[in-house]
């Protein structure tokens, strides 16, 4: 992928400061077996060390998952079943088509850390 497991788990931790900062409370992620959750977890373990309570309370889904995109509208279906306000979603095209098929009329933030949307560069030079 486009993104290693660290920079994604450090957007994870962004998104939830901002959550934060903004009045949300609760949070719930779905489960994932890349290690994103034990880099947000260290990162949530830290500020509550540091008393800085900059994150809101995080929970995770309870479920085996399978790899696949079943697992990503099966998240997306059961936060929408418990009423979340919104969905964040961190993935690419495919990522964000399966929330939106499953989410029902819960509005989703994407956030765009898919293999193609990687950033590209080039030169411009001056005149």
């Amino acid at each position: 992928t486009a993104l290693q497991i660290t920079d994604r788990a450090n957007i994870v931790l962004r998104v939830l400061s901002c959550l934060k900062a903004c009045g949300v409370q609760n949070v719930v992620m779905m489960p994932e077996n890349g290690g994103i959750r034990h880099h947000v977890r260290r990162g949530i373990d830290r500020s509550e060390s540091q008393r800085t309570n900059e994150f809101p309370t995080l929970r995770h889904l309870d479920w085996k998952i399978t790899g696949t995109v079943a697992d990503t509208m099966r998240a997306a279906a059961e936060m929408k079943d418990i009423g979340v306000s919104a969905i964040i979603v961190l993935g690419g095209d495919g990522t964000h088509r399966a929330v939106v098929t499953a989410c029902g009329d819960v509005p989703i933030a994407g956030i765009s850390t898919g293999t193609n949307n990687a950033p590209s560069f080039s030169a411009i030079s001056k005149p």
